[in-house]
């Protein structure tokens, strides 16, 4: 069953209202009707089945029939600091992350970045390809995409509390990410990934200083968006 968000404002006494991209996608792309039961999620885990009531131009009305909560996030939280990669391969970053469980993607510019412009709008096409993902694979939120940031201030978002770093490094060849994932308490993670000339010693030196596990993610060279799909996946697993 087709799967959609909505802001949470837009529901009042059982009624939601959906308008825009998600209403034309449903009309024009889906070809739902009024009768059609969908599932729309309000991106804060709970999951609402309706019958769409109403259609016009570009406006939907739905009736919510049940809530129920959405049993597709993990409990490990995940926050992926993407080195800026060249071209778009963020972009297939962003999709197959969100699809495997990021929780929040924030793309850092760092000394080896080949940085492209960056804008408002590079931003809210990466917020969209999110929305697509979630929806596809039936997230229960939407992962947060941040805009780009250099490297010093990202740093300093990151949460510390209860949460482990670990970062990708092409030269450590002793620590894994499994003996890195050892401590089964921690459910918090900062996953750092390089850009395709990787880390500088200075980054890692300083990603260490704010508490980071530099690990090897085995003994052959992953692209950058590889190693970010591997990383993600193994963290979730284990």
């Amino acid at each position: 069953m087709p799967k959609y968000f909505f802001s949470p404002e837009k529901e009042q006494q059982g009624r939601i209202l959906l308008t825009d991209e998600t209403a034309h996608h449903i009309i024009n792309v889906m070809r739902h009707s009024i009768g059609d039961r969908i599932t729309l999620c309000n991106g804060q885990e709970l999951d609402h089945l309706v019958e769409i009531t109403d259609i016009k131009k570009a406006t939907i009305t739905c009736q919510t029939i049940s809530i129920s909560p959405t049993l597709t996030e993990s409990d490990t939280k995940t926050t992926l600091y993407q080195a800026l990669p060249k071209g778009d391969k963020l972009e297939l970053i962003i999709q197959k992350c969100v699809e495997l469980g990021v929780c929040r993607i924030v793309p850092v510019i760092t000394s080896r970045s080949i940085v492209r412009k960056q804008n408002e709008k590079t931003t809210l096409r990466h917020k969209r390809i999110a929305e697509s993902a979630a929806s596809q694979s039936m997230r229960g939120i939407i992962p947060l995409i941040d805009t780009a940031i250099n490297f010093d201030a990202a740093t300093a978002t990151m949460e510390k509390d209860q949460t482990k770093t670990i970062v990708a490094y092409e030269k450590e060849d002793k620590t894994t990410l499994k003996t890195a994932l050892a401590d089964t308490k921690v459910k918090n993670y900062n996953l750092w990934i390089g850009p395709e000339g990787g880390f500088t010693e200075n980054e890692i030196e300083a990603l260490i200083s704010h508490g980071a596990t530099p690990v090897t993610l085995g003994p052959r060279t992953l692209r950058t968006e590889t190693a970010a799909i591997a990383m993600l996946v193994q963290v979730l697993f284990q």
